[in-house]
């Protein structure tokens, strides 16, 4: 959410004014994506952490107000931080949740070069065939190397 409204601080078609607006919005959830950083770097402490949560979804629920200068964008971005703030600061009321997907980024990085290389799939349909093949072919990888090919042979004669 916070790259969407980053990307919209560089979109040339919008005004002075709209424009202003997109980066302000930029600024506040790059300062409260950093608080969230210091918090989940500090020792964990449930109480804590779930008081520094609450203060961080007050300032969202803040700064998703509405306003008639916003681009139609950045409207979009605003509902979308809305709709999922059950889910914004997960990474503060559980231990062992990053507070980024780094992480998943890069295990998919792979997918996402094939996709682009290969011009993607035809159809909704190839698309949904191709992702559950790689997610099965990518967790059958991770969870043991060494016997890759054994085990999807093995998932293939059970299929």
């Amino acid at each position: 959410l916070a790259r969407n409204a980053r990307d919209l601080t560089k979109l040339q078609c919008l005004g002075d004014t709209k424009q202003a607006q997109a980066q302000a919005c930029y600024r506040s959830l790059s300062g409260i994506y950093a608080l969230v950083r210091r918090y989940w770097a500090e020792p964990y402490d449930q109480i804590t952490r779930t008081q520094q949560a609450a203060a961080l979804l007050s300032g969202v629920a803040g700064l998703c107000q509405p306003d008639s200068k916003d681009p139609k964008q950045l409207q979009t971005v605003k509902q979308g931080i809305l709709e999922y703030q059950d889910c914004l600061f997960v990474c503060l009321t559980e231990p062992c949740v990053p507070p980024d997907n780094n992480k998943a980024e890069r295990l998919i990085r792979q997918l996402v070069m094939k996709r682009k290389r290969s011009f993607g799939v035809k159809t909704k349909k190839g698309a949904r065939v191709m992702s559950v093949m790689e997610s099965i072919a990518w967790s059958l990888w991770y969870q043991d190397r060494e016997q890759f090919f054994p085990n999807l042979r093995e998932l293939l004669r059970v299929a």
